[in-house]
C-alpha cells in the first residue's frame, strides 16, 4: 500500500485465515486452497473458497454468504471484493433442481479499515452513531459465535435463470457498543431470505433480487452504543445491454430499507449505479467509467479508468476517484478524499 490508503484490520480474520504481516505496508494472505471431488452432477469442495450467490454486479442483495473488504470502500476494482473462508460446499441436482449448500466454520468477517486510514468512515451511520475523530477511543472486535452457512436452490428454464436461498451467520455490518475500555465492534447472527432471477432478452440481460433479513441488528442513533432488531428489506433490478461499436452498459437500482425510527442509519437507501466500457485493438486497452449515487443524499462518486493489456502477463491500469456530498452521506464522506491511481497487476 502507498500513502495512507492502508491495508486494514486483522483482527476480523479467523486465527487460522489471519493474513501474514510482514511490515506496515506489506502483508501475504492465502486467498484459496481447496481439495475437490466430482462424480457425475455431486461436486464436493473442501477449502478456504468464496461463494457467491448474487446476480447483480457489485451490489448486494443476496451476495451476503462471504465477508468482504471494506478498507477502501466502493473504490476497488472489483466489488463487492469478497474474503475467503475455510468450509466445505456441496453442490448437486436433484427433482430437476440445482442445490448449492455451504458451511464455513471459520469465524472471519468483514474487514474493516484501520483507524485514520484514508477510507476509515467518517458518516455516523457507518459507526454506531459515534462522532469522527482523529485519535479515537480504541476499538477492539468480539469474535461471531455462528457458523456461517447456506442453501440455495436454483433452477433454469431456457432464457430465464432463477434462485431462492437462505443463508444464516454474523451480519457484515457491525454493531458497536461503548464502555469505559472504549469501542467494541461486534458482529450479531442474522438470517437472510432471498430469491433472484434473471433473463436474456437478445443483446439484453434482465436482473432482479430481492432479500430479506427479520432479525437486522442496528444501532440506534439516540443512545451511543445501543442495538436493536429490525425488519431490512433489500431489492434490486439491473440491465447488461451490449450497444452498437462494441460498447457495454450496465445499470442497476438497489432499495435498502430498514424499518423503525431512530436508527442510525437512514430508514431508506436508494443506490444508483451505471457502468460503461469499451474494449479496443483486440482488447489490449479497456475504457472504463462507474458513477455510483445514492438518490435519497444527493452524493455520488465517479470512477473513470483506462487498462491496458501489455502482454498475458503484465496489465496497468490508470484511474481517478472522485466523490462529493455530505460530510455524513454514504459517498460524501469521502469528498476530501479524491485520489489518482495506477495499478500493475502481474500474472505467473
Amino acid at each position: 500500500a502507498l500513502g495512507d490508503t492502508g491495508l486494514g484490520t486483522r483482527d476480523t480474520f479467523a486465527p487460522l485465515s489471519r493474513p501474514w504481516e510482514l511490515s506496515s505496508n506489506t502483508r501475504v494472505e492465502l486467498d484459496e486452497a481447496t481439495i475437490a471431488w466430482r462424480k457425475r452432477t455431486t461436486h464436493l469442495t473442501l477449502g478456504k473458497q468464496s461463494v457467491a450467490w448474487g446476480v447483480l454486479d457489485g451490489l448486494q442483495v443476496t451476495d451476503r454468504l462471504n465477508p468482504v473488504r471494506l478498507r477502501e470502500g466502493v473504490f476497488t476494482e472489483t466489488r463487492p471484493e469478497r474474503i475467503s473462508r475455510w468450509g466445505l460446499r456441496l453442490r448437486t441436482r436433484k427433482a430437476g433442481f440445482d442445490w448449492d449448500a455451504v458451511i464455513q466454520p471459520a469465524t472471519t468477517v468483514s474487514q474493516l479499515p484501520l483507524q485514520g486510514d484514508t477510507f476509515d468512515p467518517r458518516a455516523a451511520r457507518l459507526r454506531g452513531g459515534l462522532p469522527f475523530a482523529e485519535g479515537n477511543v480504541s476499538l477492539t472486535f468480539d469474535e461471531p459465535a455462528t457458523t456461517p452457512a447456506g442453501l440455495r436452490m436454483s433452477r433454469r428454464n431456457g432464457d430465464q435463470d432463477w434462485s431462492l436461498l437462505v443463508i444464516r451467520g454474523p451480519e457484515y455490518e457491525p454493531i458497536f457498543s461503548l464502555d469505559a475500555s472504549g469501542v467494541t465492534a461486534r458482529y450479531p447472527t442474522r438470517t437472510l431470505l432471498g430469491a433472484t432471477w434473471q433473463k436474456t432478452l437478445g443483446n439484453q440481460v434482465i436482473r432482479a433480487e430481492v432479500a430479506t433479513v427479520p432479525n437486522q441488528p442496528v444501532n440506534l442513533g439516540t443512545e451511543l452504543g445501543v442495538a436493536v432488531e429490525r425488519s431490512r428489506w433489500i431489492a434490486g433490478v439491473g440491465m447488461d445491454w451490449d450497444l452498437p461499436n462494441g460498447w457495454f452498459l450496465n445499470a442497476q437500482l438497489a432499495i435498502d430499507q430498514t424499518d423503525g425510527r431512530d436508527l442510525v442509519r437512514p430508514r431508506r437507501d436508494e443506490i444508483l449505479t451505471t457502468r460503461i466500457r469499451r474494449a479496443f485493438d483486440n482488447d489490449q486497452w479497456l475504457v472504463q467509467a462507474e458513477l455510483i449515487g445514492n438518490l435519497g443524499d444527493g452524493d455520488g462518486t465517479f470512477r473513470p479508468s483506462l487498462s491496458w493489456q501489455v502482454n498475458d502477463g503484465l496489465r496497468v491500469s490508470w484511474g481517478a476517484d472522485i466523490s462529493w456530498g455530505e460530510s455524513n452521506g454514504l459517498f460524501g464522506q469521502f469528498d476530501d478524499n479524491d485520489r489518482i491511481w495506477l495499478r500493475a497487476v502481474m500474472s505467473l
